[in-house]
C-alpha cells in the first residue's frame, strides 16, 4: 500500500478517547502513518496535508447531540472545513452525524439508544469500496440519527428509516453509523478499501 498519511479528528468534546484509541491501534496493525487531533481545538485538519481523515465516534455517554441548536453552532464552528475536503473523509457514528449536519442534513434524536450487536446490513450497491459485499454485521451504538439526508450524498443502506451508511461520490466521502473496526472481516474490508481511496 503506498504511504499514507491519516489525520483522526477526535469529535468527542469530553476526555474519553476509546474509540480514537482504537481505531489508531486498528490503523497502527495496519502500518499506517497516524496522526490525531482535536476537533475543538480550532485545527484545520487540511493544513496538515493528509492523504485521508477519519471523524471519530463518541462514546454512548456522550450527550452532546446534534439535535440541539447550541451544539449545531459549534460544530459549524469547528468542523466547516469538511466543505473544502478534496481527500477521501470518512465519518464514524457521531462523525458520520457531523458529515450529514454540515453538508445540509438533519439529525434527530430517536426515541430509545439502540445498541445491536452483530446487526446486518444489506449492501445494494456495488461500487468503490462496497464491490462484492453484499452484506455486512456490525455493531452499532447511538440515540441519534441522520433524519434528512445531507445533499450530494448516496443512501447505500438503511435499516428501520436510519441510514447506516451514506456516500457522496464527488467528494469520496463516507458516513458509517457503526463500528467499524469492531466487526467481522468484511466491515475491516471495508476499512482497509476506503484508505486505498486517491
Amino acid at each position: 500500500m503506498p504511504k499514507k498519511k491519516v489525520i483522526i479528528v477526535n469529535t468527542n468534546i469530553g476526555k474519553n478517547t476509546q474509540f480514537v484509541e482504537k481505531l489508531k491501534e486498528f490503523l497502527d496493525l495496519m502500518k499506517v502513518d497516524t496522526k490525531i487531533i482535536n476537533g475543538w481545538e480550532n485545527k484545520n485538519p487540511l493544513e496538515l496535508k493528509p492523504t485521508h481523515i477519519i471523524l471519530s465516534a463518541v462514546p454512548p455517554s456522550s450527550n452532546f447531540s446534534l439535535s440541539e441548536p447550541e451544539n449545531q453552532k459549534l460544530v459549524k464552528k469547528h468542523f466547516s472545513w469538511l466543505k473544502k475536503a478534496k481527500c477521501p473523509v470518512l465519518g464514524i457514528c457521531y462523525g458520520h452525524q457531523i458529515i450529514s449536519f454540515i453538508f445540509g442534513g438533519k439529525v434527530s434524536k430517536l426515541k430509545k439508544m439502540r445498541y445491536k450487536e452483530n446487526y446486518k446490513l444489506s449492501i445494494p450497491y456495488n461500487e468503490t469500496i462496497f464491490k462484492d459485499i453484499k452484506s455486512i454485521s456490525v455493531n452499532v451504538t447511538h440515540h441519534n440519527y441522520t433524519s434528512k439526508m445531507p445533499k450530494g450524498f448516496k443512501l447505500i443502506t438503511q435499516k428501520h428509516k436510519v441510514p447506516y451508511i451514506i456516500y457522496n461520490p464527488k467528494k469520496k466521502m463516507y458516513g458509517f453509523q457503526f463500528h467499524p473496526y469492531y466487526q467481522d472481516f468484511i466491515t475491516v474490508e471495508l476499512l482497509r478499501r476506503f484508505l486505498e481511496l486517491k
